[in-house]
Formats: structure tokens, C-alpha cells, sequence
């Protein structure tokens, strides 16, 4: 029973010695690819029933169904524009939104997914560029 016990303490008990001893299970980081980006985005699209080519073609203009990434714009301050993820969200103008979440892209596809259902789907500058010259007529 005594010794019952003493196992159960060493046991419970951090220990440099027994530590190498104890598996320690860390959560893989999931690895988007680009077609696992886009797949996302065409199912969500669908979700949220909207123009399912419009909105695939603006993810490809932001950031090429990348899951990371910073923007390549550079602004007026001559500073790399602050858009980060697949969706390319702009930290500074949605300060609820880390840049973790933003380059996740469950979380912002989603978030874009949603923004575009409720009509602001201007706040992505492909969009609004291929509202202005015309959407691509290739399927993606």
C-alpha cells in the first residue's frame, strides 16, 4: 500500500529525472495549402450563399489562397500596408482581430464570408477594382 502511494507521489511529482520518461503531446499547426484555402473558400462561399466566382476570384487578387502573409502595398507612409492572411484583413481598421486570427483561415474566410453577406465586400480593394474593370471570366 506504502509503496502504492510513493509511486503514485513520484509520479505526480515534475522531475527532471523521470521527465524524458513522460511523452509530451504538442498540437500540430495545420499546413494550408493553396488549393486547401481555396477549397475553404469555395465551401464557405456556398455557405453563405454568395457569388461564389467573385468571391474566389477576390481571395486569389489578395493574397493567392495563401493561409499567411503580410500585404506587398506599400502606403503613403512608404510603410508595408498592415493586411495579413488569405482574406488579407487590415489589423489596423479591425483592432478585435489579431494577426493569428487573421492568418488562420477558418477564422477569416469566415469573417470574410460574413463581412460579404452583410454587404461590405467593398472593404476589399479586389473587389472593388474588379467591380470598376470587370470580373475575370475564368473559373477558379
Amino acid at each position: 500500500m506504502l509503496a502504492g502511494w510513493l509511486i503514485a507521489i513520484l509520479l505526480a511529482t515534475p522531475s527532471p529525472v523521470l521527465s524524458p520518461l513522460i511523452p509530451i503531446a504538442h498540437a500540430e499547426e495545420k499546413v494550408w495549402t493553396e488549393e486547401m484555402v481555396k477549397e475553404l473558400a469555395r465551401d464557405t462561399a456556398k455557405e453563405y450563399g454568395l457569388h461564389t466566382q467573385k468571391f474566389l476570384h477576390t481571395l486569389n487578387c489578395e493574397n493567392l489562397f495563401r493561409a499567411k502573409g503580410q500585404s506587398e502595398h506599400i502606403n503613403e507612409k512608404g510603410e508595408r500596408e498592415m493586411s495579413f492572411g488569405a482574406a488579407q484583413i487590415h489589423i489596423p481598421s479591425h483592432s478585435t482581430i489579431s494577426q493569428e486570427q487573421a492568418e488562420d483561415p477558418e477564422f477569416a474566410i469566415k469573417w470574410m464570408a460574413e463581412k460579404w453577406s452583410k454587404g461590405d465586400a467593398y472593404l476589399w480593394s479586389c473587389w472593388l477594382r474588379y467591380t470598376a474593370e470587370g470580373w475575370p471570366e475564368y473559373r477558379l
